[in-house]
């Protein structure tokens, strides 16, 4: 594991300020260490995570599950869905002229096309995340609790949370960790470790990054990839609960907890009995090999479910029925198998922009 603290401007957590140790922490940098710290990390990122995509194929931990036929795309497949992406939003004009309006907050949602292209979905316009973003800002615990049941994380720059599967009606409760293939389908989660963050910041999509973007990614990789070792060993049962689908963690202890892993502070070895929604409560020897490998890998347009950029974050060794049948998709615009896209990847196509 890398443990840089990315240096992202003046960052801050959101809640309650601890004595000072966070400020010293984040803004106590001699601004060559600082500088360093800037150029490094990227390099550092890029490197983890073309790691973390290699390991899918050649990892004992899952190879006999992935029987090497299941892989994130190869660079060169990565490069052409971005640029097919690109083009393909820049096409449109009508939704390309909504969509920088939207990340500019002018309007707010994207207006839907007279005919809904392959990857625009209904989601797409009216992003659920964009109602968590809109709670969070007004510290809205009652709509949290009720409609984000799965939410772990918050910073000034970021969230993040369980992906939660289908959430309609009938089908399924509001809680998490919909693994069922029967009831999920492919909406179902796609690893049983599998985190999604998500940045404040209106961005619509992969291929609307800019090179300004590199160190918010990163920093999104760091939370999520620390976030994936907190839940490997987190009890999955909170105390005097009646049931772990209906225990969401109050913004308080969001904030409490946010703080611990953002400073690296959080002792994973020895938070067994640290509930967190979705824990797995795996033995720590256990929850090093499950998390030894992750990867980190974002959507592309047009294949994406949800018009809010969103990096996914899971142990591929730990993967559901809904995610092989997710991963085994030939994404529009490519001639293998490949339904995200390596962060390493979206990094270097993002540095050309």
């Amino acid at each position: 594991s890398i443990n840089v603290l990315p240096v992202v401007g003046n960052l801050k957590l959101v809640g309650k300020r601890s004595k000072g140790d966070r400020k010293m922490a984040l803004h106590g940098l001699n601004p060559w260490l600082s500088a360093a710290l800037r150029y490094i990390e990227p390099l550092l990122v890029r490197a983890r995570a073309a790691f973390s995509a290699l390991a899918i194929i050649a990892s004992p931990s899952t190879g006999g599950l992935l029987g090497g036929h299941i892989t994130l795309p190869a660079y060169e497949d990565s490069a052409a869905l971005l640029e097919n992406g690109a083009r393909a939003l820049v096409a449109q004009d009508d939704i390309a002229a909504s969509v920088r309006a939207w990340e500019a907050g002018d309007v707010a949602s994207v207006t839907p096309p007279a005919a809904l292209p392959r990857g625009f979905y209904p989601p797409a316009f009216a992003p659920p995340f964009q109602a968590l973003i809109k709670a969070l800002s007004e510290r809205d615990e009652a709509t949290l609790a009720a409609s984000f049941k799965s939410l772990l994380y918050e910073d000034e720059l970021c969230v993040a949370f369980i992906p939660a599967g289908p959430r309609n009606v009938g089908t399924l409760p509001n809680g998490i960790n919909a693994t069922s293939f029967n009831k999920g389908a492919a909406g179902g989660i796609s690893a049983r470790l599998h985190v999604l963050v998500v940045p404040k910041r209106r961005i619509f999509n992969a291929v609307t990054l800019q090179a300004g973007d590199v160190a918010l990614l990163t920093h999104m990789d760091l939370v999520g990839r620390r976030l994936v070792r907190a839940l490997a060993t987190a009890d999955s049962f909170p105390q005097g609960a009646a049931s772990n689908m209906d225990a969401p963690l109050t913004l308080q202890e969001v904030a409490a907890f946010s703080e611990e892993l953002l400073l690296d502070k959080y002792d994973f070895e020895n938070a067994e009995n640290k509930y967190l929604p979705g824990g797995c409560d795996l033995a720590f020897p256990a929850a090093t090999v499950a998390t030894a490998e992750l990867v980190s890998a974002l959507q592309v347009h047009p294949n994406h479910s949800v018009g809010w950029l969103h990096l996914h974050v899971f142990a591929p060794s730990f993967l559901t029925k809904a995610g092989l049948a997710y991963l085994t998709k030939v994404p529009e615009g490519g001639e293998k198998p490949g339904a995200m896209t390596p962060l390493a990847h979206v990094l270097d196509w993002v540095a050309t922009r």
